[in-house]
């Protein structure tokens, strides 16, 4: 079943009044970023799949009989900073309904049943943009009704009644903008006008670059400067396995070793050991005691003397380690709106002055100010919330950023797409099909929630084969001991944990028992080739 034709007709017809070309055009670029699932942000370089970015314009606004081939080429994005204004001024006549909207980019799909809420939040979740930008360019306005559908119909249906309403006639591709058809092909990068346009064209460059080149493999240090003013303590937050630790990473790739340290939180981490104190220390064969400074200390420092390049400071597990005993006063340094500044124990002054000098902004009149040039990223696994908990005041001071689980079945976009467990020496089954039947069963238990899930990363094997010893002794420990240890209704049916051994035996019966039960399906394990198949 689709949308009702004429439901997409009168969406078109109000979309010519409030949209252009290059508004569609980056829309589908949008929806064609090679990332994950997460947000996409400003200041950051984003590869476009462009054989995707071609069938989405294709199936958009093309409708003749000569379907184009598409061939990969190079294509990279870059938000501005306040892209926001200049693409409502320039690709915009007036705020789209995005109801309006969805229903044009989701006119070829198929569905069961369909109400608004559940096409517009489709919607959001395909161009990835964050909600309070998609407030911002859309009007938001509609009623949450069920959407009329009728049986599949052919594309041309929708053209032959558009082209019939506009009075226009010739050419196979659809525009929102006068003369409503062209010759060109919309997968024509280089001429259509969805995309061409937006290489040029008045101010363009306060809103995005579109290159065909990576910049920040060019730009590293000055791009990731910049965007130190949009979000300079960030913590990544989700199950875990969710790749939070790997975002970072690749946030931080071409950093220089020297601008960048990794610090891990836990239980017996102080204030000393982030910060720095008196510590005993050997000099001239004798005990002195000295202040010896740490991790927070040293890329404080060298952030001040390098104000030209950007620092970054990385914690994991933010969460298993007391943040209010750890961070102690200099927490107040991560309210950065305005001169925010502090005065610091007597030890740490001395060796600032000593360091940087008397008059040095880093410790200007006996007062510390974290420079905009150092940024703090951490990481959080929601399953471990409870070890310390935060106060507000610690936690208004950082933007959080969630980092969910990628159900994605497209390896090439998902990494972990294409995993497989090895169940047998002839049977296999797929690690995400497991984690999301898996998932489903801990959301749904009302005692347990998302926190628990399991994340892509829970295991991560180099070849992406994991082994069933592996399988049983980090997932199913951890659904054993972590999730599942007070509940009545398991995935385990009856069995006990020490069933589960020895793994090649007992394990192989009782994963199998389990996986019956999600209903996660076994396959044939691909067999390797011999010289015998070859002859």
């Amino acid at each position: 079943m689709k949308i009702k034709k004429e439901l997409i007709v009168d969406a078109f017809d109000r979309l010519t009044n409030q949209t252009t070309n290059k508004f569609w055009g980056l829309i589908s670029i949008f929806s064609s970023i090679s990332t994950s699932n997460n947000e996409i942000n400003s200041q950051i370089t984003y590869n476009v799949d462009t054989i995707k970015l071609s069938k989405k314009l294709q199936n958009l606004f093309y409708y003749g009989n000569n379907p184009k081939k598409f061939k990969k080429t190079p294509l990279f994005i870059r938000l501005s900073c306040n892209w926001t204004k200049p693409f409502i001024e320039q690709l915009l006549k007036d705020k789209p309904s995005i109801m309006d909207v969805a229903l044009f980019f989701f006119k070829d799909e198929d569905f069961e049943h369909l109400k608004s809420s559940e096409l517009v939040n489709l919607f959001i979740k395909e161009i990835r943009l964050p909600y309070d930008k998609v407030t911002e360019i859309f009007d938001m306005k509609y009623d949450d009704l069920s959407i009329q559908l009728e049986k599949s119909y052919s594309k041309s249906e929708i053209f032959r009644l558009i082209k019939t309403h506009r009075k226009v006639k010739n050419h196979s591709t659809l525009t929102v903008e006068p003369p409503y058809v062209i010759a060109s092909h919309p997968s024509e990068l280089q001429r259509a006008p969805f995309i061409q346009t937006l290489y040029s064209g008045t101010k363009i460059q306060e809103l995005l670059l579109l290159t065909k080149f990576d910049f920040d493999k060019y730009y590293i240090n000055r791009t990731t400067s910049i965007n130190l003013n949009t979000h300079p303590n960030t913590i990544y937050y989700g199950a875990p396995g969710t790749g939070k630790s790997h975002t970072i990473k690749q946030l931080l790739q071409g950093i220089a070793q020297n601008q960048k340290e990794r610090v891990t939180f836990h239980p017996e981490y102080d204030h000393t050991t982030f910060v720095g104190g008196y510590m005993p220390i050997m000099e001239d064969d004798q005990i002195k005691y000295k202040f010896v400074p740490q991790v927070f200390t040293n890329m404080y420092v060298k952030a001040w003397q390098n104000t030209d390049k950007p620092y970054f400071l990385v914690i994991e597990e933010i969460n298993r380690g007391n943040c209010a005993e750890i961070f102690g006063d200099i927490f107040q340094l991560l309210d950065r709106q305005g001169d925010y500044a502090i005065t610091p124990n007597q030890e740490l002054k001395k060796y600032l002055i000593a360091t940087l000098g008397q008059s040095h902004d880093g410790i200007k009149d006996g007062k510390m100010r974290l420079p905009n040039n150092l940024q703090l990223l951490a990481t959080m696994n929601t399953s471990d919330q409870s070890l310390f908990p935060m106060d507000s005041a610690f936690k208004r001071r950082w933007t959080w950023k969630y980092v969910p689980i990628d159900y994605n079945n497209n390896a090439v976009e998902n990494k972990s797409a294409g995993f497989k467990v090895l169940l047998s020496d002839t049977e296999q089954f797929s690690w995400l099909d497991f984690i999301e039947k898996v998932n489903e069963k801990i959301k749904q238990n009302e005692n347990l929630g998302s926190d628990k899930c399991i994340g892509n990363y829970f295991i991560n094997p180099l070849d992406n084969e994991i082994s069933l010893e592996e399988f049983i002794n980090k997932a199913i420990f951890y659904l054993w001991i972590d999730v599942f240890r007070e509940e009545e209704e398991t995935p385990f049916g009856d069995a006990t944990y020490e069933e589960f051994f020895p793994e090649l035996s007992n394990g192989v019966a009782q994963v199998r028992a389990m996986l019956e039960q999600l209903e996660v399906t076994i396959e044939e394990r691909p067999q390797p080739t011999t010289d015998e198949d070859i002859d």
